[in-house]
């Protein structure tokens, strides 16, 4: 199988490679891992089957969304940068937008576990002081937007990126919240 728009490279261990090489000499920020992952527009970012027909969207589209979604998070959050704005979503592609478009309004996504019971997920969110959550499925006492109606907005300058998240940890007795740079996960290569 002959892979196409691979950034010039001759296979795809070579643009892996050449994508690793990319963000070690990056200033290793969310803003710079934003452009590196949504950098080849024309590859295909999600595939899902209709039918007996496939449906794929491009990393294009996708950064589209998430710049769409951005606005319109920025404008009816409407909180200082670097705010707390939880996610909780099943996995999916909405997901990985919605994390994205957290990130580009300029806030801290708090990965929220769906499987927590709600005392615990009101719980996290007041530890780490959240001013909203992004969602598909439920409300919160914090203000709530459904993922599905995000998507209205002028575009945002080139502006204040989201420069960490949060991650829940369920893997003992007590709840643990950890945070992660863009300089983290790169180390992390």
């Amino acid at each position: 199988m002959k892979i196409n728009n691979i950034a010039g490279q001759k296979n795809v261990d070579a643009f892996v490679d050449y994508k690793i090489k990319l963000l070690e000499q990056s200033d290793k920020t969310m803003r710079a891992l934003y452009r590196l992952m949504f950098s080849e527009r024309e590859n295909v970012f999600f595939e899902q089957s209709q039918g007996f027909k496939t449906i794929k969207t491009t990393y294009g589209q996708a950064y589209d969304k998430v710049e769409a979604v951005a606005a319109d998070l920025k404008r009816k959050v409407a909180c200082p940068s670097q705010s707390v704005v939880g996610l909780y979503m099943s996995n999916s592609a909405d997901w990985i937008v919605a994390f994205w478009a957290i990130i580009r309004a300029g806030y801290k996504p708090l990965l929220l576990n769906t499987r927590f019971a709600n005392q615990t997920t009101e719980q996290v969110l007041s530890q780490v002081g959240a001013v909203a959550v992004v969602t598909d499925e439920k409300s919160f006492s914090v203000p709530t937007f459904d993922f599905a109606n995000l998507s209205e907005g002028e575009p945002l300058a080139d502006g204040e990126y989201g420069e960490e998240f949060f991650v829940v940890s369920s893997g003992t007795s007590a709840i643990k919240i950890c945070a992660y740079s863009a300089n983290e996960l790169v180390q992390t290569i």
